[in-house]
């Protein structure tokens, strides 16, 4: 008879817990507030990508480089420019790059939210200023949905 060693049997018990873990995330993920990114478990669900958050200082010009894509017209999004943290490190590294690069492009201000600078600054040397909370909590933000270049309707 074959002897299972304990090397085998950890080997086995961690495999059962990782399937579990799956299991269970997969089964219970509309309960979490905030979703979960298990986009291999749940290939058929459309992940959302998190809204750009624009409040509007009065005397902000209008810069060189400004983007005419937007539906709005320039005046009404004059401002400051931040985004919300959603998803893990490497989606907050993204969202970072974008603010930073749109913001120059488009010669806006941008700050970043105090939970992406928790989340970036042990790794990475960060540029953009921290949005201070009594700021972010008396803001009235405004949303806009932008364009993702996943869908095949934006695909060449």
């Amino acid at each position: 008879m074959w002897l299972r060693s304990h090397r085998q049997l950890c080997l086995a018990f961690l495999l059962v817990c990782v399937l579990s873990v799956i299991f269970f995330l997969h089964i219970h993920q509309d309960s979490f507030p905030h979703g979960l990114g298990l986009s291999i478990l749940c290939p058929d669900r459309r992940l959302v990508t998190p809204p750009v958050a624009i409040f509007c200082l009065p005397g902000t010009a209008m810069g060189p480089n400004a983007s005419s894509s937007c539906p709005q017209h320039p005046a009404s999004l004059s401002g400051t420019w931040t985004v919300y943290p959603n998803g893990r490190f490497g989606n907050q590294m993204g969202q970072y790059a974008t603010l930073l690069a749109l913001a120059q492009l488009n010669g806006r201000r941008a700050f970043i939210l105090p939970a992406m600078h928790a989340a970036l600054a042990p790794v990475f040397r960060i540029t953009l200023p921290v949005l201070a909370p009594e700021v972010d909590s008396r803001t009235p933000w405004r949303e806009l949905q932008l364009p993702t270049g996943c869908r095949r309707s934006t695909r060449t």
